[in-house]
């Protein structure tokens, strides 16, 4: 029955497959910014395209629609090109840099009601030129989050209607709640489907409520993201480029860092530094603090609780060393690698941060974290740059260490090292779910942000006054 009037209804192409979306680039002083102001229009109308609900508007129609607007009007605005291509909505896009920081501004204008909800301000910021078009394709995605199908709509004389809407939109043969009643699509085209609705209307245009897949589109946006910081700001091709990383990682670790102790305690974990390249490190005063006090704690505590009466080595017993005396001086002593480790860890992170590398493993971060932390109190911490709760799992964990071995002929040593499992346990999980603390890392992962667009313009015969709210949020300056 629907075949017979098909070669009619589809004889003339619906409006929307000429597109109903543009962007216009600002041109830029910089080469670099030119080249990512380019790349950043095509990768969004890819976006936009793959998400079905915008389509790009070819860029050849733009001198007609320029002929169009200079036989009437004397200045030329990108809005009213945009109006003279029949867009529904368009975007401008425009750069600068700041240092070693770039950033880029997308401003979303609607010339129709529906599209009013994208109207907004996208900006991101990234020293990573290759992660600016990509933020900006994820953000607009995210618009495109609760984005139904608007389609126009028309009666035919066999009851069925032609939408302005098929497969590209994500439209099948099914039914689909709208703004008018229950639609039942019988035969869906790319750009134009037929189908009924329950109840006889003559609406000239229907909101479809079927929204796009924007959760699987924006992880794998992120995902390069990801990789593009990791390629960018990998220690092994901009400090060791003739070396592997992660083996001068274990190596400083495991041996560079407590030799240099062994020499010059404490201060030899900076000392080490010099061995993943940081020739020019400067030293972390408030770690290199808390290592000194902890050493000095582990050295001298006992002597302190005796009155300075015991002898100060821990393989010597006197009358007046108890046995428990004995076994937390004992830990605390043979504890010293791990004071040394920590502190290692700490100028690490600090000269990683400072420097703006990315420590070796980086790209299983979590694990390594999560390794480092079963290994060394507080180590996972300190390897994502968390300085102050790296610190604080070791001075707790070493002190429940302590205080159990002290009463290891107690009853109350089986809770206390119950409670160090917990701890430790807990600070795993840390270590394994917290965000790195490294600046320049935080502003590739985030540096973004939407907020509405204020201005003032004729719409549809009537003077409309846009108002929003903006909500601010932390956002790291620093390039």
């Amino acid at each position: 029955m629907v075949s017979l009037a098909l070669p009619r209804l589809y004889a003339e192409e619906p409006k929307s497959v000429y597109g109903n979306f543009i962007i216009f680039t600002i041109p830029q002083n910089s080469i670099q910014l030119n080249a990512i102001a380019y790349e950043s229009e095509r990768i969004m109308l890819d976006t936009c395209a793959s998400l079905g609900r915008l389509l790009p508007i070819e860029k050849k129609r733009l001198p007609n629609a320029l002929s169009e607007i200079q036989e009437g009007d004397e200045t030329i605005d990108l809005a009213a090109i945009a109006r003279a291509l029949d867009a529904s909505l368009y975007m401008i896009i425009n750069l600068y840099s700041d240092g070693k920081t770039i950033t880029a501004e997308a401003r979303c204008f609607a010339l129709r009601a529906e599209y009013k909800q994208m109207e907004k301000i996208i900006t991101v910021r990234s020293a990573v030129p290759s992660n600016i078009p990509l933020k900006l394709a994820s953000e607009m995605a995210a618009l495109h989050s609760k984005m139904p199908v608007y389609a126009n709509i028309m009666r035919t004389e066999r009851n069925n209607y032609i939408i302005d809407a098929g497969q590209w939109h994500g439209l099948s043969e099914r039914e689909y709640s709208t703004n008018i009643g229950s639609l039942k699509i019988i035969s869906a085209g790319r750009y134009r489907s037929i189908g009924g609705f329950r109840e006889h209307s003559d609406a000239t245009n229907v909101r479809i409520d079927v929204y796009p897949d924007t959760g699987r589109l924006q992880k794998d946006i992120d995902a390069r993201i990801h990789k593009n910081t990791l390629s960018f700001y990998n220690i092994g091709s901009r400090i060791l480029k003739d070396d592997d990383p992660e083996k001068r990682f274990i190596t400083g670790t495991c041996i560079i860092n407590p030799g240099a102790n062994a020499c010059l305690p404490v201060y030899g974990s900076f000392l080490a530094m010099d061995y993943l390249g940081f020739n020019e490190a400067n030293l972390h005063v408030p770690g290199f603090i808390a290592a000194l006090l902890s050493f000095t704690t582990q050295l001298t505590l006992t002597e302190f609780m005796t009155g300075f009466k015991t002898n100060f080595f821990p393989w010597v017993r006197d009358s007046n060393k108890s046995a428990a005396m004995l076994r937390l001086q004992r830990f605390l002593w043979c504890s010293l690698p791990l004071t040394f480790t920590i502190s290692y860890f700490d100028q690490l992170a600090w000269q990683m941060n400072r420097t703006q590398n990315l420590p070796p493993f980086f790209k299983y971060k979590d694990g390594t974290a999560a390794v480092l932390s079963l290994l060394f109190p507080g180590g996972g911490l300190m390897y994502k740059g968390l300085h102050v709760a790296g610190w604080s799992y070791y001075a707790a964990e070493m002190s429940l260490a302590g205080y159990a071995f002290y009463t290891l002929r107690n009853k109350k040593a089986p809770y206390i090292f119950g409670a160090l499992g917990v701890l430790k346990g807990l600070e795993i999980i840390h270590a394994f779910l917290a965000e790195p603390d490294y600046s320049f890392y935080k502003l590739e992962k985030d540096g973004r942000r939407i907020s509405p667009i204020m201005y003032n313009e004729i719409y549809e015969n009537e003077n409309v006054f846009n108002l929003g709210l903006v909500m601010r949020f932390d956002w790291d300056e620093r390039p």
